[in-house]
C-alpha cells in the first residue's frame, strides 16, 4: 500500500563539506551549483538537470521524497499516495532571495528528523533557479551596479517575459519546459512561485522608466505578500480552499515580529507618498504582517492553479522586497519564503490524498485499479471569510 518506509538501511548522517548557506548575501552561480551537487548526495534527494535555457545553461531540479527516488519505488506510486509541493524560484533572476530559501529548505528536509517526517507525507520538488540566463546577466551587471535592482535581469536572454510559454505548444523558449514538465510529472497539489519586488530603488511616475503595468510597484506596499487564486471569488469551487490557505499563511506570519516591523515601516511610506496622493493607481495597504491578494488579470492565464484546478488546488505567488537586498533585509526575505513554504508543506501533510483500491473482473482478465480523491479539510473550526 501507501505506507512510508524508513531510510535505506546502513545510511549514516553525512557532513556537508560546504559552509553554511548565507542569509545576508546573494548566492553566486558557482555556489548554487555546489550546493545542488552536495544535496544530490543525500538518499532522499534526486538532483538532475531538468532542461536548458535558450543559451544552453543548465536548469537544475531537486526532487525530495521518502522513500527515496533512487530505489525501486515508482514515481507514480509516490505521486498517488502523497501530495506534492512544487516550488519554483528565480523566474526573475534579480529577485534573489528564493534560491537561498529553497536550498536551505532542501537541506533541512533531507538532513533532519523533522524534515524526513514531512517527506513521509509530502513530496517536494524544487527549481532553485529557473531563469539561468537571467542569472548570468545579473552577475555581469552586479559588477557595475551592486546597489541597483538590475531589472533587466528579470527577463531571459532575449529580454522577454516568458510566463505564457508554459502553456504554449511549442513554447518559444526551452526554459519554460522545466516547470510545465515537472507539473505533468508530479501533478502537485500546490505550486509556490517565489518572486520579489524592488527593495530600495524609487522610480518617479511619468519618468519613462517604469512600464505602465508596474506603476503600482513604484513603492513597495508591503514587505511580503501572497497572491492566492480564487480568494476573491466566492462563486468558484476553489474559494473555500483558498480561504483556508490564506488563513494558514497569515497565522504562520503572525509571530514574525521582525517582518512586522519592516512591513509597518514600508506601509507608512507607501500610504504617505503613493496611496493617499494617487488612490486610483495605488491599491490600499494592509497592517497585517502578510498581505493576501488575488492575482491580477494579466497573470491569471499563466497560473497553474487557475488553469488546472482541482488537480492543483492553488498556485500561490510569494512576493518579498528583495531586488536587490542584502544584510538583515535579505535575511528577512529568505525567512519569508521559508515561512510560506513550510506553512504549505504542513497544509499538505494535514490533507493527505485518499487512495481507493478497486478490484475489476473483466471477461479476459482481472485487475486492480487505483484512484485518488483529494479533499482538503479546514482544521480551523467554523467557516470564516477570507
Amino acid at each position: 500500500g501507501c505506507a512510508s518506509a524508513p531510510l535505506p538501511s546502513g545510511r549514516t548522517e553525512r557532513t556537508s563539506l560546504l559552509p553554511p548557506l548565507p542569509e545576508d548575501r546573494y548566492l553566486q552561480a558557482g555556489e548554487i551549483a555546489s550546493w545542488i551537487a552536495d544535496l544530490g548526495r543525500e538518499a532522499v534527494v534526486n538532483a538532475f538537470v531538468g532542461g536548458h535555457s535558450i543559451q544552453g545553461r543548465d536548469i537544475n531540479v531537486l526532487e525530495l521524497s521518502l522513500p527515496g527516488l533512487k530505489g525501486p519505488d515508482s514515481r507514480s506510486r509516490l505521486r498517488l499516495c502523497k501530495s506534492t509541493l512544487l516550488i519554483n524560484a528565480r523566474h526573475h533572476a534579480n529577485e534573489i532571495s528564493s534560491t537561498n530559501a529553497v536550498l536551505k529548505l532542501a537541506h533541512d528536509l533531507a538532513t533532519t528528523e523533522q524534515g524526513r517526517e514531512i517527506l513521509k507525507k509530502v513530496n517536494v520538488v524544487l527549481i532553485p533557479v529557473e531563469n539561468a540566463d537571467g542569472l548570468a546577466s545579473l552577475e555581469d551587471m552586479l559588477q557595475d551596479g551592486p546597489d541597483h535592482k538590475l531589472h533587466a535581469a528579470r527577463y531571459n536572454a532575449y529580454g522577454v517575459e516568458w510566463y505564457a510559454d508554459y502553456f504554449a505548444s511549442p513554447p518559444r523558449f526551452p526554459e519554460s519546459r522545466v516547470k510545465s514538465g515537472l507539473w505533468k510529472k508530479w501533478l502537485p497539489g500546490i505550486v509556490l512561485d517565489c518572486h520579489g519586488i524592488p527593495s530600495h530603488e524609487w522610480e518617479q511616475p511619468y519618468s519613462g522608466y517604469a512600464p505602465g503595468q508596474f506603476r503600482a510597484y513604484w513603492l513597495p506596499r508591503a514587505f511580503v505578500y501572497a497572491v492566492v487564486p480564487f480568494v476573491d471569488d466566492p462563486g468558484h469551487p476553489g474559494h473555500e480552499c483558498a480561504c483556508w490557505l490564506a488563513r494558514r499563511l497569515r497565522q504562520a506570519f503572525a509571530s514574525e515580529t521582525g517582518m512586522k516591523e519592516v512591513n509597518s515601516r514600508l506601509l507608512k511610506r507607501y500610504l504617505r507618498y503613493a496611496r493617499r496622493p494617487e488612490p486610483g493607481i495605488f491599491p490600499d495597504g494592509s497592517p497585517e504582517t502578510l498581505t493576501v491578494l488575488p492575482p491580477e488579470k494579466r497573470i491569471q492565464a499563466n497560473n497553474f492553479g487557475q488553469q488546472y484546478w482541482p488537480v492543483t488546488w492553488s498556485e500561490i505567488v510569494s512576493e518579498v522586497t528583495d531586488e536587490i537586498a542584502s544584510g538583515p533585509l535579505l535575511a528577512h526575505c529568505i525567512r519569508a519564503h521559508r515561512t510560506m513554504a513550510e506553512s504549505l508543506l504542513h497544509f499538505l501533510a494535514d490533507n493527505q490524498p485518499r487512495v481507493e483500491l478497486e478490484y475489476r473482473l473483466e471477461p479476459d482478465r482481472e485487475s486492480w485499479a487505483f484512484s485518488r480523491k483529494d479533499q482538503p479539510a479546514d482544521d480551523q473550526g467554523p467557516k470564516k471569510s477570507c
